[in-house]
């Protein structure tokens, strides 16, 4: 109901603005929303009116939006007025962008759990002479330099049950390492959805330090963000002189469909679920960091994390570079267990291929890994797939249908280093061999079956009543992944920087025969090779 409205109904309007002002003010409550706001930094104007910044811009029609983002340095009059409440939506232009003047943004306003806040896009209303003849971000740009606010990071976000979604961040420079600046998106508050965004053209000064700047973060103690994802979302660094940048550092409950790509390491946090995620060619550090994969430091929550149809790739210039890691930084504690199941690695650097549990000694509990497809290095140079095992550390690893493409040892751990359980059903075998039985690394799907007779084909065990049924009572969707094989991760489209998720239209594993070897189910109607 409109002010207006209230008037026609028999209350003066003057009566009605005190008494909705004092009743939002004793409710804490905001003074506005449900409003759909547009803004665009090329035909905006923040003096416009509320009324003037709602009119619909959908499909490029005459229009008055803010020229800024509430939250913005720039953003004044009537924008610096208007308080962001639940069921806003901000929908800015593609193809404009907001530069250092502009920047950062410091968003601490919030939705509720029925009624979100929505910071994004949208597809119909965009730029034709910046994006062309089909839809683009908007983009946020510090252009190399120091942004005006927010100690240089580009959004800051304290206000919960929030969307942001498309948005392009790019221009960001590293010129300090203090804690929780010179990143991205530093992330403060519970319930924040963060997707479709594309990160990328970041560059550095002389910063001495061993730390690095991060696309997302939360850089506060403990893990406090529930209900905080971070989905389909690019962070590139091929337009970058590739040696700086991180992707998570955080404290998540999910992080899936992303693609990581020339960055020092792509998953550091502590997350319950990881999945259908690419990451390659990590880069070293100009800072000293350590470069990794996923390395996932322990659960979000709970005991438990699972780690599933991810693909880790072109790791060889990144000698030490740690690929995938469960339970890397958390105290021991016998009651931990990991699931990780579909992935798919390849072409991989020859050492920390699968790492399992932190440095200090102590239990560190159970780890079924099955149905993966494991190159350990690369086409020239394989080795241990499991291994480097801290003395005093002990865990204990189960795994079914995994097929591991070495010269090496699968499991190679000292006394007193944990356990592999002997590999049952599991295939392993060296790069020719595979080779000559048409599993290579240059597959469309590397290391795919290509025929029915393939060695991989039904050679495995059937594992829907027993880990799919476990998985199935704890999250649906996993338990389906479970019971299907690999999506292979997402596709990224160059154009526009979007994703097509996921890359691979999964087979459905049998019900009662036996499965197939390794993260791929050969089918007669289609096999592993079919287009996307």
């Amino acid at each position: 109901m409109s002010s207006n409205d209230r008037v026609r109904i028999g209350v003066p309007s003057a009566v009605v603005g005190v008494v909705f002002v004092l009743t939002s003010l004793f409710l804490g409550t905001p003074l506005w929303g449900a409003n759909t706001i547009y803004v665009s930094k090329s035909h905006g104007s923040n003096s416009n009116t509320l009324a003037q910044a709602t009119v619909s811009c959908h499909g490029n029609v005459p229009c008055t939006p803010w020229a800024s983002l509430p939250g913005m340095v720039s953003c004044s009059l009537n924008c610096a007025s208007y308080r962001p409440g639940p069921g806003d939506h901000f929908i800015l232009y593609g193809g404009d962008s907001w530069t250092a003047s502009d920047l950062g943004v410091n968003w601490q306003w919030s939705g509720t759990s029925s009624s979100k806040i929505y910071v994004g896009v949208d597809k119909t209303w965009y730029s034709s002479g910046v994006c062309g003849s089909s839809w683009c971000r908007p983009i946020l740009n510090c252009g190399g330099a120091a942004c005006a606010g927010n100690s240089n990071d580009y959004f800051q976000a304290s206000g919960s049950y929030v969307t942001f979604d498309n948005l392009e961040m790019t221009g960001i420079y590293q010129n300090d390492k203090t804690y929780g600046t010179d990143d991205f998106f530093v992330v403060y508050a519970p319930n924040v959805e963060i997707k479709n965004m594309y990160f990328h053209g970041w560059s550095h000064g002389p910063v001495s330090t061993s730390a690095n700047i991060y696309a997302i973060v939360y850089p506060g103690g403990g893990c406090s963000l529930p209900g905080t994802i971070f989905h389909n979302n690019v962070v590139d660094g091929s337009d970058t002189t590739k040696d700086s940048m991180n992707g998570i550092f955080a404290c998540f409950e999910r992080v899936y469909n992303n693609y990581f790509r020339y960055v020092v390491s792509a998953v550091l946090a502590h997350v319950n679920y990881v999945h259908d995620n690419v990451v390659e060619y990590p880069v070293y550090s100009y800072a000293g960091d350590h470069a990794n994969g996923i390395f996932n430091f322990g659960p979000y929550s709970g005991t438990a994390i699972y780690q599933y149809n991810n693909v880790i790739r072109h790791t060889t210039g990144c000698a030490g570079c740690v690929n995938i890691w469960y339970n890397g930084y958390t105290a021991a504690n016998s009651s931990l267990v990991a699931y990780g199941f579909n992935n798919v690695m390849y072409d991989l650097n020859s050492s920390n291929i699968v790492d399992i549990a932190s440095h200090p000694a102590g239990n560190y509990g159970n780890y079924y890994l099955f149905n993966n497809t494991t190159e350990c290095g690369s086409d020239t140079s394989t080795t241990t797939c499991i291994g480097g095992a801290d003395s005093g550390k002990t865990f204990q690893v189960y795994m079914d249908n995994n097929h591991w493409i070495t010269s090496g040892a699968v499991c190679s751990l000292g006394s007193g280093q944990g356990t592999c359980e002997p590999e049952v059903t599991d295939l392993a075998e060296t790069v020719a061999t595979a080779n000559s039985k048409g599993y290579t690394s240059s597959q469309r799907y590397a290391f795919s079956p290509t025929s029915a007779t393939a060695p991989t084909v039904r050679a495995g065990t059937n594992l829907r009543s027993t880990y799919c049924t476990q998985l199935s009572a704890i999250d649906a969707a996993m338990g389906a992944a479970c019971r299907a094989d690999t999506t292979y991760g997402c596709s990224y489209r160059t154009t526009h920087h979007t994703l097509s998720c996921p890359a691979r239209t999964s087979n459905t594993r049998p019900s009662s025969t036996p499965w197939d070897i390794g993260a791929y189910e050969y089918a007669t109607r289609s096999n592993a090779e079919r287009p996307d």
